[in-house]
């Protein structure tokens, strides 16, 4: 039986080692700890990139259970397949691998009640010029319900790319392995999905 995520308090203590919840990069000897699972250092691992995965998990289901199922999944796999981990490359793309990955499978689960939403972008909201006042908030919000309900009508692939590249800065080339697609392959993906969302919200945004 897997153990228990670690709970928020336990995750926002401070330790030895313990480094800030703003994804920043552990040390290779920190992360040679964490595969060989010491229970301190995979506190700080969980620490470090709990909040990240959560954030992605968010964008992808749009609810925060679905965010939090999620979440808990990734975290499971992660306690896994831990030992798995190369100590001296970053563990964020084997990471947002396990998401993807989870993602596809849960969509796919005849099990799954009820289809998966998509939280509002803020990325691509605030592209826009910001609007100030009462009325600016308002067309803000618009536009926000606009920018989620065109990305639900995107394919799953199309949404993870999307999350990926503009909320999580990966390049293509990144992108490419964490979706099993080649550089170009999510180059066209990323250009299909952008153009989806133009046309969806051409009318909205002019």
């Amino acid at each position: 039986m897997q153990d228990p995520l670690p709970s928020s308090e336990q995750r926002s203590r401070s330790g030895p080692g313990s480094v800030s919840n703003d994804g920043a990069s552990l040390s290779p000897e920190m992360l040679r700890r964490v595969a060989e699972r010491d229970p301190e250092a995979l506190e700080v691992f969980f620490d470090t990139y709990f909040d990240r995965i959560y954030q992605v998990a968010f964008r992808l289901s749009g609810t925060r259970e679905g965010a939090e199922d999620l979440t808990q999944e990734v975290f499971l796999r992660v306690q896994r397949s831990v030992g798995t981990l190369d100590p001296k490359r970053n563990p964020w793309p084997w990471m947002l691998t396990i998401v993807h990955n989870l993602f596809r499978d849960s969509l796919r689960s005849p099990s799954r009640e009820k289809p998966v939403g998509v939280a509002p972008f803020e990325a691509l909201e605030t592209r826009e010029r910001p609007e100030s006042g009462p009325e600016g908030a308002l067309l803000q919000k618009e536009r926000a319900r606009m920018v989620q309900k065109a990305l639900k009508s995107l394919p799953d692939l199309q949404r993870m790319v999307i999350v990926l590249r503009d909320y999580e800065g990966l390049s293509h080339q990144e992108i490419a392995p964490i979706v099993d697609l080649s550089p170009m392959a999510t180059r066209k993906c990323y250009s299909r999905a952008i153009a989806a969302l133009g046309r969806t919200l051409k009318e909205v945004l002019q």
